[in-house]
């Protein structure tokens, strides 16, 4: 009997995020290709910042968070479950306020960066991407890194930080 209510609810949560969730967020992005994915539990904002191209998968639980900066993946984009990409960050060298007291107009142009995913790339499941990041085509990026600095074409990187282990095509 567990199981059959597991199953009805796990449908309508899904159903409700193909039918009433996914049209929403896509409308409201800067740009959105055709057939994309959207899984559930992703928190994407400020969507205007986003640029998703054409058969993107973006996996359950993903977290995409810019400030003035914006997000921008090309074609053929597979996201696991997860992914964390994060385009900006606070300023730590201003003092006589707290960290939490800087708002976004006085944060320096440093502070946020664009983070770039070009087309067919692969990102592991629970991969952080800071901001600034480029990450070229055809590359694959291993499970549970963090990415900190671009990433060449058509190569494999993985760890904290994560680093090339080798090219995808030897």
């Amino acid at each position: 009997m567990k199981f059959w209510i597991y199953k009805c609810l796990d449908f309508t949560r899904r159903a409700f995020n193909k039918m009433f969730i996914q049209p929403g967020v896509k409308a409201g992005m800067s740009k959105c290709g055709k057939q994309v994915k959207i899984g559930m539990g992703c928190e994407l904002k400020p969507l205007p910042n986003i640029s998703v191209g054409d058969r993107t998968e973006i996996g359950p639980r993903a977290l995409f968070w810019t400030t003035r900066a914006k997000i921008i993946i090309g074609d053929d984009v597979i996201f696991g479950p997860g992914v964390t990409i994060i385009t900006g960050d606070h300023p730590i060298n201003i003092k006589g306020c707290t960290i939490n007291s800087i708002k976004d107009a006085d944060k320096p142009k440093e502070c946020d960066k664009d983070v770039i995913i070009e087309d067919d790339v692969w990102i592991g499941c629970n991969v952080t991407i800071l901001k600034g990041v480029h990450i070229h085509s055809g590359s694959v990026i291993a499970a549970g890194s963090v990415v900190t600095r671009d990433v060449e074409s058509n190569s494999i990187y993985a760890g904290v930080p994560a680093k090339k282990l080798k090219n995808r095509f030897e």
